[in-house]
C-alpha cells in the first residue's frame, strides 16, 4: 500500500514538473514573440543571392519604374548579356538590373523614355512572381506594367519538391504573411507541420535569423582578432569545398556579364539532359498549383492597377521535342486561357519563327545576340500596343485605382 502511494506521489510530480517545464516554455516563446530577439529586418538577407540582390537594389531606385520584369533565367541571362554587347563593358550581374536594350528600342519607336527594373531571377517560378508582385509591387514603388516571360519549366519543373524550395521564396516570404496559399505552398504534412511549429514556437520559427546573428557575431569578434592580411576565399573557392554551404550565395564583383563577339562566343551546351530530367514525370500537382499562383499574380496586378504582359519566351525546337502533348497543353493552352481571363496582354515569341538555334546558348537560354532580338522585337510590339501606352501615360489614374484596391486587401 506503502509502494503504491509512493508511486503516485512520484508520477504527480513528474507530471506537475512536466507540465510547469510546458507553461514556462510557452510564457518563454510569448515573451520572444514580443521581444523578437535576433529576428532580422525582412530585407536583411542572412546571405546575399540573386533574390536579395534584387530586393535591395529596388529599395533604392532614385526613381520609379514603369515597366517591371519578371521571369526566370531565360529572361535574366540575355538581358544581362545583350546589355554588355550594347556598352561594350563588363557589367556587374548584382547590381545591374535593368534592360538598356529594351529602353533604347521603345523609346526609338514611340519616342518615349521608360525605366526598367528586372526582377527576373534564377528559377523563378509563378509562385515567387506572385510573392515579389504581393509585397514589394505595391504604394510607390508600384510599376504601370509588368512583362512577365514564361517557359514550360516554370510549369512543369519534376524536380521542385514545392514552392517554398526556391532560393527567391526563402527570401521574399520575410515580406509579408502567406499563409492564405499554404495549402499550396506547403502541401505535404511534414511541410506543413514544419510551418505550424515555426509560426508556435519562436525560436524554430526564427531560427535561420537567430543563427545568422550569432554568426555575424561571431565573424565581427575573428575580424577584430585576425589581422586584416590573413587571405579569405571567394564564393567560387568556397563552394569547392562546401558545395553545399550558403548554395546560393553570391557576391559583390563575382558574377559578370561579359561583352561577346562573333569571335568569342562560347558554343552551343547541350543540356537537353538535364531538361529530359525536368519534364520526366507530368507532376499535376504542380501544374495546378503553379496555374493558381500565376492566375493570384495577375489578378493583384490588375488590383492595383498594373497592367500585364505575359510573354511565352522562345526555346528550341530540340527542346519542345521533349515535352509530351499532354505537357505542352497543360502549359500553353493554360498559359493563353489565364491571360486572357485577367486582361493581361499575351505575346507569343515562341512561334513566331523569329529565333534560329544560333541565337540560343543551349536548348532553353536565349546567347547575347539572342537577348537582344528579343528586347528589340518586344520593344517594338510594346510601343505599339494601346493597352500598354495607355498604363504608361495614365500612371496616376492607374495609382488612384490601385490605392482604392489596396484599402481593400
Amino acid at each position: 500500500m506503502t509502494k503504491c502511494i509512493s508511486k503516485s506521489k512520484t508520477n504527480f510530480v513528474v507530471a506537475s514538473k512536466a507540465i510547469a517545464a510546458f507553461f514556462v516554455f510557452a510564457l518563454l516563446c510569448l515573451a520572444m514573440n514580443l521581444f523578437q530577439p535576433g529576428k532580422l529586418k525582412p530585407i536583411d538577407s542572412p546571405y546575399p543571392t540573386w533574390t536579395s540582390w534584387k530586393v535591395e537594389s529596388y529599395f533604392n531606385l532614385p526613381e520609379r519604374a514603369n515597366l517591371v520584369f519578371l521571369g526566370s533565367s531565360l529572361v535574366h541571362t540575355p538581358m544581362g548579356e545583350a546589355d554588355a554587347n550594347l556598352t561594350r563593358q563588363n557589367l556587374d550581374a548584382t547590381k545591374h538590373h535593368r534592360s538598356l536594350v529594351f529602353e533604347k528600342k521603345f523609346q526609338e519607336a514611340c519616342g518615349q523614355s521608360i525605366r526598367t527594373f528586372s526582377f527576373a531571377l534564377p528559377g523563378e517560378m509563378p509562385s515567387d512572381a506572385f510573392l515579389i508582385t504581393k509585397f514589394l509591387l505595391q504604394g510607390e514603388r508600384r510599376p504601370d506594367v509588368i512583362v512577365y516571360g514564361v517557359g514550360p519549366r516554370d510549369f512543369l519543373e519534376n524536380t521542385l519538391a514545392n514552392p517554398s524550395a526556391t532560393d527567391p521564396f526563402r527570401y521574399l516570404s520575410r515580406f509579408g504573411d502567406y499563409s492564405q496559399h499554404i495549402s499550396l505552398i506547403k502541401p505535404g504534412f511534414l511541410d506543413r507541420l514544419d510551418y505550424e511549429l515555426g509560426r508556435w514556437f519562436y525560436p524554430y520559427g526564427q531560427k535561420e535569423d537567430m543563427q545568422t546573428s550569432v554568426v555575424r557575431m561571431t565573424e565581427n569578434l575573428v575580424a577584430k582578432l585576425v589581422p586584416d592580411n590573413v587571405g579569405t576565399l571567394n564564393v567560387h573557392q568556397r563552394k569547392q569545398v562546401l558545395p553545399e554551404y550558403h548554395p546560393y550565395e553570391v557576391r559583390a564583383d563575382e558574377a559578370f556579364y561579359r561583352p561577346t563577339s562573333a569571335e568569342n562566343e562560347p558554343e552551343f551546351k547541350d543540356n537537353l539532359a538535364e531538361y529530359r530530367y525536368r519534364y520526366k514525370k507530368l507532376k499535376w500537382d504542380t501544374v495546378r498549383s503553379q496555374l493558381s499562383f500565376f492566375n493570384d499574380m495577375l489578378k493583384t496586378a490588375s488590383e492595383r492597377g498594373i497592367h500585364v504582359v505575359v510573354v511565352a519566351m522562345p526555346i528550341t525546337e530540340m527542346n519542345k521535342d521533349l515535352l509530351s502533348r499532354e505537357a505542352w497543353s497543360a502549359y500553353h493552352d493554360n498559359l493563353v486561357a489565364v491571360s486572357q481571363k485577367q486582361g493581361a496582354t499575351f505575346i507569343d515569341l515562341d512561334e513566331n519563327g523569329d529565333f534560329k538555334t544560333a541565337d540560343f546558348a543551349d536548348s532553353v537560354h536565349l546567347r547575347a545576340r539572342g537577348g537582344e532580338k528579343f528586347f528589340n522585337i518586344l520593344a517594338s510590339k510594346l510601343s505599339l500596343n494601346k493597352t500598354v501606352a495607355a498604363a504608361l501615360t495614365n500612371s496616376d489614374r492607374a495609382k488612384s485605382i490601385a490605392d482604392r484596391e489596396d484599402s481593400r486587401l
